[in-house]
């Protein structure tokens, strides 16, 4: 949540590696099952990609200000999907369960199941290796022209609800073709889920929930460039295509 909305309400506070395509890891960070990872249906060739995700923490002391103890992300949940499917939109979509499980605690099972019930997604997975804040790891997946957007998560810990996240970054160019490679910044966003400044946990829950958005710098304990978001980004992410059809 903002700041901002913290303390107006802060009279309510009470105390409170390489993973193939579609193959499953657990979430070594919570302890929590990778749950429901997969694909749904085939795909003809012609119009199949497997994409190789490749994440990089840039959480660093002299962008960001002093890291606090036990600074790291948890195992990234990573879906292929079409427009149907949205993981988020800042400013306008409220976290569901599963995600907010997974800004909150690190859990991934939950939004991994939650994908798995959705018509719009092809693929789910998790990624392990992505811990550190200047961790470096990667996971295939496989997308279609029907279902060539990206998105993703992974909790900034240790925070109340904060999180990594990519979502709807498309892998088609603007003739509808696969493109080779693609890279993006990956903004920290606020969940709007859970109370609570700076690096903290187990944090009151925010009543009524607030819609995702941008982490808004103030109060929080990082330093940034710009006042409206964590700049520079915490993460960058590099979609690499390995070749056409299904990732084995």
């Amino acid at each position: 949540m903002s700041i901002k909305h913290f303390l107006s309400t802060a009279w309510r506070l009470v105390p409170v590696l390489i993973l193939a395509g579609c193959q499953g890891a657990s979430d070594s960070s919570s302890g929590d099952s990778a749950g429901n990872v997969g694909c749904e249906g085939g795909g003809d060739a012609a119009n199949t990609a497997c994409y190789q995700v490749q994440l990089v923490g840039q959480w660093k002391a002299a962008d960001h200000g002093a890291l606090p103890g036990g600074a790291h992300f948890t195992s990234p949940v990573i879906a292929s999907h079409s427009d149907a499917y949205s993981l988020f939109k800042a400013g306008e979509s409220y976290a569901s369960a599963g995600l907010e499980l997974l800004a909150e605690r690190g859990k991934t099972a939950t939004l991994i199941n939650e994908m798995a019930g959705d018509n719009g997604v092809k693929c789910r997975t998790t990624m392990s290796g992505f811990s550190s804040p200047t961790a470096q790891a990667s996971a295939n997946i496989t997308l279609t022209t029907s279902h060539a957007l990206i998105s993703l998560a992974s909790m900034v810990a240790p925070t109340p609800d904060w999180f990594l996240g990519v979502g709807g970054l498309s892998v088609l160019d603007e003739a509808g073709a696969f493109r080779d490679d693609l890279s993006a910044d990956v903004h920290t966003y606020d969940a709007g889920t859970e109370e609570g400044s700076g690096f903290s946990l187990s944090n009151a829950a925010t009543e009524p929930p607030e819609a995702v958005d941008y982490l808004s710098p103030s109060g929080t304990g990082f330093t940034s460039q710009s006042s409206e978001r964590i700049e520079p980004p915490l993460a960058r992410v590099t979609l690499t295509k390995i070749s056409d059809g299904s990732c084995p």
